[in-house]
């Protein structure tokens, strides 16, 4: 029987499991002096996922996924459109919104406007402190806009229809386009297409997950809460790198995710770079396939071997091992096979020359490098497996959500299982003493903390300064923009005589023949200047990650601040419990953070698009991008390394200021804690049986 025959069982199946967790949570906070918010919160988004799950129209979610850069709107365009750009693909889209993709029998986009509460939040956020790049980009956009802001915030849903696919280009590009007209006003959008193709799926195009607007990647993470399937796509030239194993490894199998197709995607980039280094063509795709899966092995088993330690479930290492068979497609490969060389765009042209190295590229070999048949067969075998996926997924609700509240309630039994011990053995003069003692111990530390912290600072300095020459070494091999050439060939008119194509004074007039031209030119692509300028950000950021990883690990230097605090107590010591107090450090220490290095290339990138175009053949041109194009990697790497000094410096600075406040601050809390605990003795009693209620009743509900 098919899952949504069932819908009314499982309907009450859900209800069941949300009124008992509702009646434990309940039961709890009776006893329960900590804040249950967290596992409240797990509830109430079980809640909301099983509402999806059974809503009658429950398509199978399908999410196209991955960094920036990696060709997911023209992904969805080769595979829906036929190669048409009807999905916008501006490299910085000012929408956070994830675009929804759905049949209907007739042609529509739907779109849904911000109210005014969600206006007032981005306005807060775009005026704060800390505020996020895409608040402050949506208010100028607004702010910069015809339209009248009142007119649209709040606005309820609209409809608009388009005759036919590629009337839709206007239309996404005016709602959800770079320089939209209603860009700034659009929460979300679905596009509705007589598709057949779309019938039992609902696909969705993300914002990447790398992207350096926080909200844009975190509305991503929280779609795939509702997502069955993920179409992961990797770029060739940079395939499975660091952080695509980070979204892999920490994200979806977070998120309920139980299917994952991993795609290749612009591999035509993978074999021009091998192309050189082989005897054929045939040789260059098998042997870039075979590194490729090579290294896709090898993070798959990376994955599988660590979820496998943290004894994850099936499902999980399930996923990670489809890894091993990544789908090689080029969008634009497929899209060349349908187009006379002729009717080729200028960046076609430079694929085309880059592929034909061996001269022997035909429409049939770029169909083979699209290999878009490969991904109709992927999106068939999913459509075609729905039930099962959504079978497997239903299974997971109630275990999941059962298993990360229980995490909840063991770290909230724990915590009272101490305080139980102090009330059982200790009297109210034994918790004063103790109180004194954990302040006086610390008093006594005071010196020790003082110089760990002044070790510490001594230790980011100097490796900041490592840090900084390693990045002096990428900077002393910038990448440069090289001219392409390209053959172009018109038709012109001859009568005879001295004839020369360059000089329309000598053209016939009269009774003219026809001839063919042939022209070579050289150009500069303004779309390589500004994707070799995102490569050098890429990989620049990579390496400050690492180093910054290494230089300041939060988690490794709370791990040897509790070792340098408890070292120094005498643990024999009746009057002391080291582990309440392990407690207490923990608790002063949250207040830490990392440094943030995040770099914004908008501006950047601004001062080559704001003058260039297309390609560049005028020589006096060419000479402008190339000095603008090193002025950028230059403005790039002079931000970066300010804002490395700047951060780092400002990290010091935390751990100084943390340094002055850490002893104030545990104090306080050791005061406020064993306060808190005196109270309690007022009606000891009532607070023993409270507290092992608590930890009888949370026992019982683990062992359920």
């Amino acid at each position: 029987m098919l899952i949504f025959e069932k819908t009314e069982n499982l309907a009450s199946t859900f209800n069941d499991f949300a009124k008992k967790t509702d009646l434990m949570l309940n039961d709890l906070s009776q006893y329960c002096y900590m804040d249950l918010a967290q596992a409240r919160k797990l509830k109430k988004l079980f809640i909301l996922k099983t509402l999806d799950f059974l809503n009658k129209d429950r398509k199978l979610n399908i999410g196209v996924i991955g960094q920036v850069k990696t060709g997911r709107s023209t992904f969805l365009n080769t595979f829906l459109f036929d190669g048409v750009d009807i999905l916008p693909k501006a490299a910085t889209p000012k929408t956070v919104t994830v675009t929804k993709i759905l049949y209907s029998n007739r042609n529509y986009i739907e779109t849904e406007y911000y109210s005014k509460d969600e206006w007032n939040t981005i306005v807060e956020s775009a005026n704060s402190d800390k505020y996020e790049n895409v608040s402050r980009e949506i208010l100028d956009m607004a702010h910069n806009s015809p339209l009248k802001l009142n007119e649209y915030i709040g606005r309820d849903k609209e409809i608009i229809p388009a005759e036919d696919f590629n009337s839709l280009t206007g239309l996404l590009n005016d709602y959800i386009g770079e320089n939209g007209l209603y860009t700034p006003f659009v929460k979300s959008l679905a596009i509705h297409l007589n598709n057949k193709v779309l019938k039992p799926l609902c696909i969705f195009d993300t914002p990447g997950m790398n992207d350096p607007v926080t909200s844009r990647a975190k509305r991503t993470k929280n779609f795939l809460e509702t997502c069955d399937v993920v179409f992961f796509l990797s770029r060739s030239s940079q395939f499975l790198d660091k952080s695509d194993v980070e979204i892999l490894s920490n994200i979806l199998p977070k998120k309920g995710v139980k299917k994952l197709v991993l795609i290749c995607s612009r591999f035509d980039d993978a074999l021009t770079d091998i192309l050189p280094d082989c005897d054929s063509f045939e040789e260059a795709a098998s042997t870039a396939k075979h590194l490729l899966r090579i290294h896709a092995k090898s993070t798959s088993m990376q994955l599988v071997n660590q979820f496998r330690k943290n004894n994850a479930p099936r499902d999980t290492i399930s996923i990670l091992k489809s890894l091993e068979g990544p789908i090689f497609i080029s969008s634009k490969a497929h899209v060349m096979s349908k187009k006379a060389v002729g009717s080729y765009s200028y960046s076609e042209h430079l694929v085309y020359k880059n592929l034909n190295y061996f001269k022997n590229i035909n429409q049939q070999v770029l169909y083979s490098i699209g290999n878009f048949n490969e991904i109709d067969r992927a999106f068939s075998e999913v459509a075609r497996q729905k039930e099962i996926t959504l079978q497997k997924k239903l299974s997971s609700f109630i275990p999941d959500t059962t298993l990360a509240i229980k995490l909840e309630l063991e770290n909230i039994k724990n915590i009272y299982f101490v305080r139980m011990n102090l009330l059982t053995f200790y009297s109210e003069a034994d918790i004063q003493l103790q109180k004194k003692a954990m302040l006086d111990k610390t008093n006594i530390i005071k010196s020790d903390l003082d110089n760990f912290f002044d070790d510490f600072c001594d230790y980011i300095g100097q490796n900041k300064e490592v840090t900084i020459k390693t990045l002096e070494r990428i900077n002393e091999s910038p990448p440069a923009l090289n001219e392409q050439e390209l053959d172009e060939s018109f038709i012109a008119s001859q009568e005879g005589g001295d004839f020369k194509w360059f000089n329309p004074l000598t053209w016939p007039k009269k009774n003219p023949r026809t001839i063919l031209i042939e022209q070579k030119y050289t150009y500069i692509p303004v779309s390589e200047a500004l994707d070799k300028i995102k490569s050098y950000a890429h990989k620049y950021r990579d390496t400050l990650d690492n180093r910054i990883e290494n230089i300041v690990d939060v988690s490794s230097l709370k791990h040897k601040m509790l070792s340098t605090v408890l070292e120094n107590h005498n643990i024999s010591d009746e009057n002391f419990d080291p582990l309440y107090y392990k407690f207490l450090v923990k608790k002063t220490l949250d207040s830490l953070s990392f440094p943030s290095l995040d770099i914004n290339l908008d501006p950047i990138l601004k001062i080559i698009t704001e003058k260039f175009t297309g390609d560049v053949r005028n020589t006096s041109d060419k000479n402008s991008i190339r000095i603008l194009f090193s002025y950028c990697i230059r403005t790039f790497y002079n931000e970066s390394y300010n804002k490395l000094d700047y951060e780092i410096n400002n990290f010091q600075n935390q751990l100084l200021e943390l340094k002055g406040q850490f002893y104030k601050a545990l104090c306080q809390n050791i005061e406020s804690e064993f306060d808190s605990l005196l109270k309690k003795y007022q009606d000891k009693d009532g607070e023993l049986l409270k507290c092992k209620t608590l930890i009888d009743k949370i026992s019982f509900y683990l062992a359920e």
